[in-house]
């Protein structure tokens, strides 16, 4: 028989994320353009362009533009917000994929090539003959893509404004011209403290956050934001950072300000929700079917899936429709296969194992975000009223960390799915696992997963005696090697006593100490009592 509680619940998730898309969808307000900016007769960039919707004053009139550079493991997407609500204020923003990430041409990296693709991205924008204004261009990026904004606008004296978030590097009072700081008060790789010293570089006096200085006309225009709501890397898609980077850009290319709040954050939290909303929904109307006969539907099932996501390939393939919604629906079929032959191989677990994720993915939350605010006491501190904001941050790092990680999988799984569709053979693996042995996928998981629940319950046993002679020539064996990486780092400039210093810091932020929170409340009687409780529908 159906779940009808949990059917019911999972039903209104999806509504709820439904109505989320219809409040911050801004189609209506921006166009959309995707571009190929040629490198070479070899070589092209891929970007989206997106324009205000509302005409131009005059046949004459073109808009400001600003180039949005992504981060490390990140694609154009990551940039979506930002270009949105730059958009919605009268700004074109063009955000586009780098060498070597996403659809853009494939090399290693390469700090300098970065450079040379955003110049070739200017020079595609000053020979643009359509909407966009070659004398009013502005450079943006987040963490690596913050680095090549600031690389860009100190060889381009015609750039008009510089935003740089989560990222440091030099800045004087005079270059680069109109400089946007912004950060998060959880940043992990360049804290607050950093980015005032910053500050104090470009200004040549210390000022404080969310206070303008210098002259836009003279291209000498200052500021530094912080968003207690944040880390590094979800960086870009915080509420106030956006508005921050949309008021700027209106500044310095002196555009009216409007006072429109950001609605793109609000999609991002409908696309995750309607995502998840629809897996569970689907999952428990499919566990109807399991009820009543899990093994006359178990093949059908998969099978039905996987030629649905088939065919959502082939239409993207032939462009009967975009493919960046083709692929998105082929990724929620991957994604609901494993997850609707569990419910019909064992249906009556199904919420019980829907509670226990919940209930992980709960401690994974509360231990990152436990350690990113220990990271961050003094600024805690400093600024106590930031205290309130905590539960807005783990709720946003939550969603865009979903959204971002799938960004990241599409762009890994898709070569191409902006002009055309081109799945790559690694997607069809993601199929072929459930397609023979419908099921295996979520049951290896949870065998996998109660063996290491099991093994870090373990009563803790120290031993004092003598230590093997293997356990002693592997040990100093792994030292040596990791002695000789850290020389060769050291010698070829990567790395220095201070940069490593600073590294072991982040890993042990991102890392350590949360998987040593995770271990600990794993071990704890409450969260025992919290599992039990979760598995009390088990039959």
């Amino acid at each position: 028989m159906l779940d009808r509680k949990g059917f019911i619940v999972s039903c209104l998730v999806l509504c709820v994320g439904l109505f989320f898309c219809w409040m911050g969808n801004s189609s209506s307000m921006v166009q959309l353009e995707t571009l190929k900016i040629p490198i070479d007769a070899n070589r092209s960039l891929v970007g989206k362009l997106y324009t205000p919707s509302s005409p131009l004053k005059s046949d004459l009139a073109k808009y400001p533009v600003v180039l949005l550079c992504h981060g490390v493991s990140s694609t154009k997407e990551m940039m979506a917000p930002l270009a949105i609500e730059l958009a919605r204020h009268g700004v074109a923003a063009l955000a586009y994929d780098s060498g070597g990430f996403g659809e853009s041409y494939a090399r290693p990296f390469s700090e300098d090539k970065n450079l040379d693709d955003a110049r070739a991205v200017v020079a595609f924008v000053r020979a643009y003959k359509k909407n966009l204004d070659p004398q009013q261009i502005g450079i943006g990026g987040h963490s690596m893509g913050g680095a090549t904004a600031l690389n860009l606008a100190g060889v381009d004296s015609r750039t008009i404004a510089t935003i740089v978030l989560g990222m440091r590097g030099d800045a004087n009072p005079i270059a680069p011209p109109n400089l946007l700081i912004g950060g998060g008060l959880y940043e992990q790789f360049h804290p607050p403290r950093l980015m005032r010293e910053m500050l104090r570089e470009a200004t040549g006096s210390a000022i404080a956050e969310f206070q303008t200085v210098g002259d836009f006309a003279k291209g000498r225009a200052r500021r530094f934001a912080v968003s207690p709501t944040v880390d590094h890397l979800i960086e870009p898609y915080d509420p106030l950072l956006i508005e921050e980077v949309a008021n700027w850009a209106t500044q310095a290319f002196n555009l009216p300000k409007q006072p429109l709040p950001p609605i793109a954050p609000v999609y991002v939290l409908g696309l995750v929700t309607t995502f998840l909303g629809g897996l569970a929904t689907s999952a428990y109307a499919i566990q109807g079917l399991g009820m009543r006969s899990p093994s006359q539907w178990k093949y059908l099932v998969s099978w039905s899936i996987a030629a649905i996501a088939g065919l959502w390939l082939l239409l993207g393939i032939t462009g009967a429709i975009a493919g960046i919604w083709a692929s998105n629906f082929a990724l929620f079929c991957a994604a609901l296969l494993p997850i609707a032959n569990y419910a019909l191989n064992v249906p009556k677990k199904l919420t019980s194992a829907l509670g226990l994720v919940l209930l992980y993915g709960t401690l994974i939350l509360l231990a990152y975000g436990l350690t990113n605010i220990l990271g961050s006491v003094d600024e805690l501190v400093r600024n106590p009223q930031y205290v309130l904001s905590i539960p807005q941050f783990l709720l946003q790092w939550l969603v865009a960390m979903l959204y971002s990680r799938y960004l990241e999988l599409r762009a890994s799984l898709f070569p191409v799915y902006s002009l055309g569709l081109q799945p790559s053979f690694w997607f069809a693996l993601l199929f072929l696992p459930e397609l023979i042995e419908p099921s295996l996928v979520l049951t290896s998981v949870g065998r996998l997963g109660g063996w290491g629940v099991a093994w870090l319950r373990q009563p803790l046993q120290i031993r004092i005696g003598n230590i093997p002679r293997r356990t002693v020539v592997t040990i100093a064996g792994l030292l040596v090697v990791l002695a000789i990486v850290l020389f060769e780092r050291a010698q070829s400039g990567i790395l220095s006593m201070a940069t490593l210093g600073s590294s072991l810091g982040v890993v042990g932020q991102l890392a350590l100490l949360p998987a040593l929170a995770i271990i600990l409340g794993i071990r704890s009687p409450w969260f025992q009592r919290l599992e039990r409780w979760c598995l009390d529908d088990d039959v």
